[in-house]
């Protein structure tokens, strides 16, 4: 089964907040197998100065989907993330859970897919290297042309700032494991949905 996990950080060493991250999660059983590129993107959805990193990572786990979601929440509350009445806010750690498999759930805190992911660029550039013909599972539409018709966006302004052997620790991969192929080695097309 695919889990994919959206990490993201505008607080701090947000190298190191994400880093964390990946250790904290492997501690509960969270195993993370590939990791994206890690990008910058300028937050959405709140005003900030503080631009974020953002990655998404493969994992795997014994977890029920609602046992997940509780623990990438310990997660974020262990790294200091603060949650004032569900206004965004800057913050150190935020973890997405954005699909188990093909698992659908929708209410009581936890929707799957993640109901904005292809609204957000900075969630689907690093998902594509992982998943690059992921389709949207409610209309079947590519998520590489969602994030194409993002890139004109000024709002949706995703840069990537270091590759997958760049960061992170995969406990439950062979070392240097990174991404996975990429837009099926087509490393051209893969630069035109960066930009």
């Amino acid at each position: 089964m695919s889990i994919y996990v959206a990490l993201g950080s505008n607080l701090g060493d947000r190298l190191a907040n994400l880093n964390r991250a990946l250790h904290l999660l492997d501690q509960r059983g969270i195993t993370p197998l590939a990791r994206s590129s890690i990008y910058e993107s300028r937050p959405v959805g709140m005003d900030s100065e503080h631009d974020f990193y953002n990655a998404v990572v493969r994992v795997d786990c014994r977890k029920s989907p609602e046992a997940l979601l509780e623990t990438l929440h310990e997660v974020e509350d262990e790294m200091g993330r603060s949650r004032d009445g569900g206004t965004p806010a800057n913050r150190t750690c935020d973890l997405d859970l954005l699909y188990y498999g093909d698992v659908r759930r929708c209410g009581n805190d936890l929707d799957l897919p993640h109901p904005r992911i292809h609204h957000r660029r900075f969630v689907l550039l690093p998902l594509l290297e992982l998943y690059p013909g992921k389709r949207d599972p409610l209309t079947g539409e590519l998520l590489v042309t969602k994030s194409v018709q993002l890139a004109d966006d000024p709002l949706q302004r995703c840069e990537r700032r270091l590759g997958p052997e760049d960061w992170g620790q995969l406990q439950g991969a062979a070392p240097g494991a990174g991404s996975e192929q990429l837009f099926e080695g087509d490393s051209a097309t893969h630069q035109q949905y960066q930009h």
